[in-house]
């Protein structure tokens, strides 16, 4: 069934809705888990599962003068790993200063019951409920079965590789780690964004360069420096070096530029967009005797 999105809750109708609730950025592999077994429960029950998020990081309305904090994901991407994990439903809710002041018991009287008409709420082994941060699954329990709704709690995702976050994965990729982020997120990293003009030095010594402008200056980027790469464009992928960083060797600027050669390839695409997977860390950025 393609994902139903939902940005406004009195629209929302399923029957017999299996919810969780979080964030989901990057939908990585400790994610995965909890919605396995969201579609599970959901089956179970001849349910539907539905995932209840945010369309912006409550960080940005709490603290609107910090810097907004960046993303995994895009909305768009979110929406895309939600629906191959088996997510039926997206609830995109407005977040804002009234609704961070709910308790438990009032997000579970007012939403969940009252709005969403919930049956099952499945949460994560360290789930924090309301702005009283009830992280105690007897007390939901005792709140929800108030409302004939029963609670879950999916057991820590029991991974080789240790506790999965959305945090960690994100100090992975501004280290430049790639190998290591791909292999938490259970999938291949990537940027996308249009092909602008640059100052065409590459072509003058025979590697053409791509420059790219990211779609979302609030998705992460790697660490500066030199990584092997593979670009899709128009539905076909190609071999690549990817370069983020200042260009020392020909421009002394404390401006970041991201820019790709593409191996085998001789278009002129720009105003294309490209999709960049980074695959691993090659080397640090050289400032160069000559060009």
């Amino acid at each position: 069934m393609a994902l139903q999105i939902y940005k406004e809750i009195e629209h929302f109708s399923a029957k017999n809705v299996v919810l969780t609730i979080g964030t989901f950025d990057g939908v990585h592999l400790g994610h995965k888990f909890i919605l396995e077994q969201l579609v599970k429960k959901a089956d179970s029950i001849n349910g539907t599962p539905a995932v209840f998020t945010f369309p912006l990081h409550p960080r940005k309305v709490l603290y609107p003068d910090e810097l907004p904090p960046l993303t995994l994901s895009t909305l768009t991407e979110k929406k895309k790993l939600l629906e191959k994990y088996g997510v039926e439903h997206l609830i995109l809710y407005p977040f804002s200063r009234v609704f961070s002041k709910l308790t438990a018991y009032e997000f579970i009287e007012t939403i969940l019951f009252g709005q969403l008409k919930i049956k099952h709420l499945e949460i994560g082994y360290d789930h924090k409920f309301g702005c009283d941060r009830v992280s105690d699954i007897n007390i939901l329990r005792q709140y929800a079965k108030a409302f004939s709704i029963s609670v879950g709690q999916t057991a820590k995702f029991d991974s080789k590789m240790g506790t999965i976050s959305s945090s960690q994965i994100r100090r992975m990729i501004a280290k430049g780690d790639i190998l290591k982020a791909n292999e938490y997120l259970g999938y291949n990293y990537s940027l996308r964004g249009e092909v602008v003009k640059g100052r065409k030095i590459g072509r003058t010594i025979g590697f053409p360069t791509a420059n790219i402008r990211i779609s979302d200056s609030e998705k992460i980027k790697p660490a500066s420096g030199v990584y092997s790469a593979d670009v899709v464009f128009k539905g076909t992928a190609y071999k690549a070096m990817l370069n983020i960083g200042t260009n020392p060797t020909v421009e002394n600027s404390p401006k970041e530029s991201i820019e790709v050669h593409i191996f085998d390839f001789n278009e002129t695409i720009y105003g294309q967009e490209l999709a960049i997977f980074p695959r691993q860390f090659i080397r640090k950025e050289i400032k160069f005797e000559n060009l």
